[in-house]
């Protein structure tokens, strides 16, 4: 399979943040807190993960569940726009034009084989 095929072998999304966590436990670690655990999830409620929430980073462990929850759009926004930005570094580099798009469509490449469980 190339880096450009839609295929993966993770649970296909879409993917939720069900924004309800649930009571797990107090003080699971040292200093950190009630510790909650919110569930990512399929459309019909399967668990896809459980993402940790403490009492002391709430902000930024939602932000951690909508990321997670995005991941299967954002990676297939990734392999949509990669032939773009392969093209347009091509044509640019044709031209001599100074470009960020073979930087970019670097990185996409880099992003989509980790997701994938390739090297970065």
């Amino acid at each position: 399979m190339n880096d450009n095929e839609t295929t993966i072998s993770s649970t296909p999304g879409p993917w939720q943040d069900n924004e309800s966590p649930v009571f797990v436990c107090r003080e699971m670690h040292k200093d950190s807190g009630t510790f909650f655990a919110t569930p990512v999830t399929l459309a019909d409620g399967g668990v896809v993960a459980f993402v940790a929430f403490y009492t002391d980073t709430v902000d930024e462990d939602r932000a951690n569940a909508l990321l997670i929850a995005a991941a299967p759009d954002l990676l297939k926004a990734c392999i949509d726009a990669l032939p773009y930005l392969e093209t347009t570094a091509a044509e640019l580099a044709e031209n001599s034009d100074s470009d960020d798009s073979a930087t970019l469509a670097n990185q996409l490449r880099a992003a989509i084989a980790k997701a994938k469980g390739g090297e970065a």
